[in-house]
């Protein structure tokens, strides 16, 4: 890569860290907010286990979602400039960063809750699942960008 490419790649690995680690702060937050303050003053409901049971399938479902997204880069173009289809690739990188992260946030939130209705921790530790597997697949560094980078590129190259 060159200087202008690592500047781009250091840009939006920036703002995709900002924006995955606000969706990571939300979901922290509001576990907070039912550990230390409502815990106990809800009382427990059994109706409410199956939200767990909801949360923990979309987390299942987030799962396999993931390979999913990689369907979505749109194909090589050859009117493009090679700044133009930088720029394009590392759009999709965002996009899926983006998409990848919040699959995994949904669940999570749905985690909290069903736990603050329940009263039971299960729905915690799936929602500390949800987020390990956020950190874990979709943090955003810039070994991952140039990763895909390089992918799109040798794409390129074999389609041309």
């Amino acid at each position: 890569m060159n200087t202008d490419t690592d500047e781009i790649v250091a840009r939006q690995v920036t703002v995709l860290r900002i924006i995955v680690a606000a969706l990571i702060a939300g979901v922290a937050v509001f576990a907070f907010v039912v550990i230390f303050v409502l815990w106990g003053v809800v009382p427990a409901n059994d109706q409410f286990q199956v939200m767990t049971y909801l949360g923990l399938g979309m987390l299942v479902m987030s799962i396999g979602l993931q390979s999913r997204l990689d369907l979505f880069e749109p194909p090589a173009s050859a009117t493009t400039t090679p700044a133009e289809e930088l720029n394009r690739w590392v759009a999709g990188y965002a996009q899926r960063t983006i998409i990848g992260a919040s699959l995994f946030e949904a669940p999570a939130f749905l985690c909290v809750m069903a736990s603050m209705l329940d009263g039971r921790p299960w729905g915690l530790l799936g929602a500390a699942a949800a987020v390990a597997l956020m950190i874990a697949w979709r943090w955003p560094t810039p070994a991952r960008l140039n990763e895909h980078i390089e992918k799109q590129l040798a794409r390129a190259r074999n389609a041309g």
